[in-house]
């Protein structure tokens, strides 16, 4: 009746069966015959977790548990039929026999090993060094067709060019199929495959003329095949067949995440034709965007509508990837120009929705947006797609973060549930990042790490270049704010990596603001205020820039340079409106008002990080300023929330200091506690003794009865060996 949950039964009793009989490894064989069925692979997943054995797994599919996370973390290991197939050096030994036609098989029999040990049955006669894949296959045609009869031939034929399940539509095709299976040309299982070396041969012997070649191109169209329509286009030479293939393919494999398929299609139509097409130049575009690359992704969308007529069907396309491009390059007003081209451009509703959703992100950055009107349009169309749906609930997202405060925003599950149909990884990456942004703000950090991981995986199953940055940033964030500032650390390096290799100015500033961050929550303002002094002149997204611009505030009035943080305080707010940056305003003058005894710019703080529900910052501030820390815990309306801050940070020093009641301060994380493991991401800093103790508010005997304690669990000697321990994690 209720097949899901008697899925979760059944996995349940087998899994108490399969332990009680200490059972240590599973062997699936085609498991792809599973993961097709919902409720059998929820068993299989069900198993996974509770049972002590261990699964080997042979599939043409990957499982849906089998995740980047898990392969990341360990509990997955994957070989994929690359790493299966044999090389030059073991197919010869195979084969048994060394020569160029040898050599020749082997290019073409890919590693398979069936069919490397049918070659090394057959006996081929030498061929000259030179001798021309035609030559084989002629050879090949000898060994294998010319005896068949014309029938079977013909049902060969159109199974080379068209998808089996298209091809077996035709009667006359499958009876000439059936009869290949009995001379044993075809494998004998359900659908009939035919081998590359086998398909090769039979296209390569069609007239460029034959008009089952243009047939199958339409049919394979009209089927969505676009792999096996474009194959046949280029083959024989359909050119402007293909760059018609490549317009109508673009919009369906590009939201589905397939663009390395759009990628392979340009790159094998650039080899073909002497100036490349507009489709081409989009496609090229679109990819250098997913790179990080966006100056020259704005090129080359420029390059492309320069070259397209008005009513191309890509053109809205091209202006929204150089929309983006410019969202992102800081050129905010350039940005808004190109999603209006887009939404003109546009030839469908999904386009339309496309611009107005860009444009509606292009001006929040700057200030520009008609929030009612924006909401009001995305509301509209929130029940056409899960897509529409998941963007709405974005839009609420960023109205809260440049306008209403993040109050109204407590609990996404619904949009992550809509997630799951949305087939645009780009789009569940977007909100993802948005959200767990948000969350990490609200100083919710166990919320922000779970969306952080969703956007990793999302990120490295489609290798999303230019979202890494920021989904280990995010990662960096949760760390520091949980005082793993090693981790932070190491996440911090992935993004100046990324910004260096780009010459990326937001993660360029990016990284450093979070540093600053780090460096002032151990007391170190000079240290901190040294990592945000020298600005970069180039452009970039005005919050972005506003962001360290009210790090450097902070920072300023931490070293006492009251007049100057006012001031750059001053050009941050002129820059967004983002709640962020308005705390961090607040954060500066609160210092001030701390150091100078005025509790007003205090009183102003307290009041507008409740009303925002912005926290994130806070906790940086009290952390660098005792004195402030003191004032805000003073104030009985703060005090559920700081407690619930100082709990989800696990500072639980701070707490006590503030006289909270936190119950997590003996927490575990793996073998070390939570302040040891807090005090060896220090160390793997290069942090002394004394700038530990100082940073985290106790006496240095402390740290050393810690760090001692460290080497004790870890089995090691001296600091270098700890923080090497710490790294091999």
């Amino acid at each position: 009746q209720n097949p899901q949950r008697e899925a979760r039964e059944i996995g349940l009793v087998l899994a108490e069966a399969l332990n009680r009989a200490r059972v240590q490894w599973i062997v699936f064989d085609d498991y792809h015959e599973l993961a097709a069925d919902g409720e059998a692979d929820n068993l299989i997943t069900l198993l996974r977790s509770a049972c002590i054995c261990r699964f080997v797994v042979a599939s043409r599919m990957r499982p849906s548990w089998a995740t980047a996370r898990s392969s990341i973390y360990g509990d997955v290991d994957e070989l994929t039929r690359e790493e299966l197939a044999m090389d030059g050096a073991e197919s010869m030994q195979v084969i048994g026999r060394a020569g160029p036609t040898e050599e020749l098989l082997i290019a073409k029999a890919h590693g398979w090993p069936a069919v490397l040990a049918l070659v090394s049955n057959l006996e081929v006669a030498s061929f000259p060094g030179d001798v021309l894949p035609e030559r084989l296959h002629r050879y090949l045609a000898e060994e294998l067709i010319s005896s068949v009869p014309a029938a079977v031939r013909e049902g060969l034929e159109t199974l080379a060019l068209l998808p089996s399940e298209i091809a077996l539509q035709d009667d006359h095709v499958a009876a000439s199929l059936h009869e290949a299976r009995e001379l044993g040309i075809l494998l004998p299982i359900d659908e009939p495959t035919l081998h590359p070396l086998l398909r090769d041969f039979l296209l390569g012997q069609l007239s460029a003329s034959d008009r089952r070649i243009d047939q199958a191109i339409t049919r394979c169209r009209g089927s969505l095949n676009w792999e096996q329509a474009f194959d046949l286009a280029i083959r024989f030479d359909r050119l402007q067949v293909a760059d018609h293939l490549l317009k109508e393919a673009y919009r369906p494999l590009a939201r589905s995440g397939r663009l390395w398929t759009l990628g392979d299609f340009a790159s094998r139509l650039k080899a073909k034709v002497p100036e490349p097409f507009p489709s081409m130049d989009v496609i090229d575009a679109e990819i250098a965007l997913r790179d990080g690359d966006f100056l020259l992704a704005a090129k080359i969308s420029e390059v492309a509508m320069e070259k397209m007529a008005e009513g191309d069907i890509l053109r809205s396309t091209a202006a929204l990837i150089e929309a983006k491009a410019k969202i992102l390059l800081g050129s905010i007003d350039e940005a808004s120009a190109a999603c209006a081209v887009a939404q003109v451009s546009a030839v469908d509703d999904r386009d339309a929705g496309d611009a107005l959703y860009i444009r509606s992100t292009a001006e929040a950055e700057s200030g520009a947006v008609d929030w009612d009107t924006a909401v009001r349009l995305l509301r509209e169309r929130r029940t056409s797609s899960p897509t529409d749906y998941v963007r709405y609930g974005c839009s609420l997202i960023q109205r809260g973060r440049f306008e209403q405060g993040l109050r109204e925003i407590s609990d996404v599950s619904e949009y992550l549930r809509a997630l799951d149909h949305v087939p645009d990884p780009r789009t569940r990456t977007g909100f993802l990042a948005e959200a767990s942004y948000v969350f990490a703000l609200k100083g919710e950090y166990s919320s922000a790490a779970r969306l952080t991981e969703l956007l990793a995986e999302e990120t490295e199953k489609y290798n999303l270049a230019f979202v890494r940055p920021h989904y280990h940033w995010r990662l960096a964030q949760i760390a520091a704010a949980t005082r793993r500032f090693g981790q932070a650390s190491r996440h911090l390096h992935a993004v100046e990596a990324h910004a260096s290799d780009t010459d990326t100015v937001f993660h360029d500033l990016n990284a450093r603001v979070l540093r600053a961050r780090m460096t002032l929550s151990l007391g170190k303002p000079r240290d901190a205020l040294a990592l945000v002094e020298a600005d970069r002149d180039e452009p970039t997204v005005p919050s972005m820039h506003a962001e360290f611009l009210s790090t450097r505030a902070i920072c300023l009035a931490a070293v006492g340079c009251a007049d100057e943080a006012r001031d750059t305080a001053r050009r941050a707010l002129g820059l967004t409106s983002s709640v962020e940056i308005l705390i961090q305003t607040n954060i500066a003058a609160a210092i001030t008002g701390a150091r100078n005894g005025d509790a007003t710019a205090i009183h102003t703080l307290a009041r507008t990080a409740r009303e925002m529900d912005v926290w994130d910052p806070v906790l940086c501030a009290v952390r660098s300023n005792p004195t402030l820390a003191a004032s805000l815990a003073a104030a009985p309306e703060l005090r559920p929330r700081l407690e619930r801050l100082y709990t989800e940070s696990r500072d639980f020093a701070l707490a006590r200091r503030g006289g909270f009641n936190t119950s997590g301060a003996s927490q575990r994380l793996g073998v070390l506690s939570a302040r040891e493991n807090e005090i060896l991401g220090l160390m793997a800093e290069g942090f002394k003794t004394a700038d530990i103790a100082h940073g985290l508010f106790i006496s240095e005997s402390t740290v050393k009865v810690h760090v001692r304690h460290i080497f004790e669990k870890l089995g090691v000697r001296t600091r270098a060996e700890a923080v090497g321990r710490l790294n091999a994690l």
